[in-house]
């Protein structure tokens, strides 16, 4: 017979694993929502009954085409130790089956949300375009316009990435020869290189907006101009 406990394992997995997984890819669109714990337990224990539901509603239907395929349920409640000891088997690929097809109908609804909305990231979207998004050997290049009009533009040095606008900095610089830092003090104006200068530190309450393009990580002399603002 399957122990006591591993049944109470399972049967924890089945209640919460799936609500559960559906909110952590829920949180990639919206935030978290602020609320009592039971609240919140609550909606992933529903969530988590309605994935399972699903999930049972297709072990029924492969019941009725394939009978075989599915522990009889008559037969088990009415000699369950003669039963789970012949068909332990089955029952136990029969509830694996159940819980994979559970997270698979949470994934699906994650993925019929997301097609309305865009992905939120809990490492904010500066991490995200630096990052995560960044492809291999590549430096981000990039151009920041300031709140006074003024045109910043070089590779990624550094970053401090915060909530408060106040408290967020980035740090520009040239690439490893020592070129492609550049500053605009007005739209029209001609583009100044800093070559004095190795780096550069705003702070995020003075930018009004920034774009930002992948390079190669050890640019080339002759790709000079293509650093330049657009």
């Amino acid at each position: 017979m399957i122990p006591s406990t591993t049944v109470q394992v399972f049967l924890f997995l089945a209640l919460v694993a799936p609500g559960l997984y559906y909110e952590l890819l829920r949180e990639r669109r919206r935030p978290a929502i602020g609320e009592t714990a039971f609240r919140e337990a609550s909606r992933i224990a529903l969530a988590s009954v309605l994935f399972d539901v699903a999930a049972l509603a297709v072990l029924a239907i492969v019941r009725v085409i394939q009978p075989t395929w599915i522990p009889d349920l008559r037969l088990w409640l009415a000699h369950p130790a003669a039963y789970l000891r012949d068909h332990y088997v089955l029952i136990i690929w029969v509830a694996l089956t159940g819980l994979v097809l559970a997270f698979g109908f949470a994934t699906l609804a994650d993925q019929l949300h997301r097609r309305r909305s865009g992905d939120m990231r809990p490492g904010g979207i500066w991490f995200q375009l630096f990052r995560t998004d960044r492809p291999d050997n590549t430096v981000p290049w990039v151009s920041l316009r300031l709140t006074d009009g003024v045109e910043i533009a070089g590779f990624l040095a550094y970053y401090v990435p915060a909530d408060d606008p106040a408290v967020v900095e980035i740090a520009l610089r040239h690439n490893a020869q020592g070129t492609g830092l550049q500053l605009r003090k007005a739209e029209g104006q001609q583009i100044e290189r800093l070559d004095e200068w190795s780096d550069i530190v705003v702070r995020g309450d003075q930018i009004s907006y920034f774009k930002v393009r992948y390079l190669p990580a050890a640019p080339r002399t002759s790709a000079r101009r293509r650093w330049q603002f657009r």
